[in-house]
């Protein structure tokens, strides 16, 4: 089932540029939640600390941007180079399968006309970056959480925004610089990204929470 948000106002860009597309990764173009189970995959490899999921869980119960964020600062001390190994290495061998072949098909559909399809997600952006890869998209039009890397090192200092709720409509300004025209979504953390899309946006497989906070600007499809 999806549910479709109606927005006024569509609006082309003037200089040119393509029409923005933007979805939302965990949920809306595969299932489950890519960030919270690579973690816990490094945790396993012992990559990364034991404790770093019990801390996550506490965050989790007060403020689920930091909990999302966590989960990429959590990495600090790691070799970027190392990062982008192990994700190649989850997405290709564990996550592959997770992703949904309707919202494949339609990213395909959609590269085809000429509009510019961008992903914002709350997991790193590393492990977008190679998740997006096997959608055929291009990596550099991934936005995840990031930290700062310095001397080939990820640290705790976060560069840009933190990509969830209010967060991913920062991201678009500051990384895109024009609003879409369409976005889609599967949650609450993405209602703000949905409503700042000026001609129309989806939610897919909606959440309980999401769509009981679909407004009378909205209409629901399926």
């Amino acid at each position: 089932a999806t549910s479709a948000v109606d927005n006024s106002d569509p609006s082309e860009p003037s200089d040119g540029a393509l029409p923005v597309v933007c979805f939302d990764a965990d949920g809306t173009l595969w299932d489950g939640e890519s960030g919270q189970l690579f973690a816990r995959w490094l945790v396993d490899k012992q990559v990364l600390p034991g404790d770093v999921m019990e801390r996550y869980e506490e965050l989790l119960a007060e403020d689920v941007s930091q909990a999302y964020a966590w989960l990429t600062s959590c990495m600090a001390g790691l070799r970027e180079r190392e990062v982008i190994e192990y994700a190649t290495y989850f997405v290709d061998r564990v996550w592959r399968t997770h992703l949904y072949p309707e919202m494949a098909a339609l990213i395909a559909g959609l590269e085809r006309q000429q509009v510019e399809i961008w992903i914002l997600s709350a997991s790193n952006r590393w492990l977008v970056e190679e998740a997006a890869r096997n959608l055929g998209m291009d990596r550099a039009r991934c936005i995840g959480m990031a930290v700062k890397v310095v001397q080939g090192v990820l640290t705790d200092s976060f560069d840009g925004p933190l990509v969830n709720r209010e967060g991913k409509v920062e991201a678009i300004d500051t990384f895109i610089g024009r609003r879409p025209i369409f976005a889609g979504g599967n949650s609450v953390n993405d209602l703000p990204m949905l409503h700042a899309a000026t001609a129309g946006a989806m939610l897919v497989n909606p959440s309980s929470e999401a769509a009981a906070s679909l407004g009378t600007s909205l209409r629901a499809y399926g």
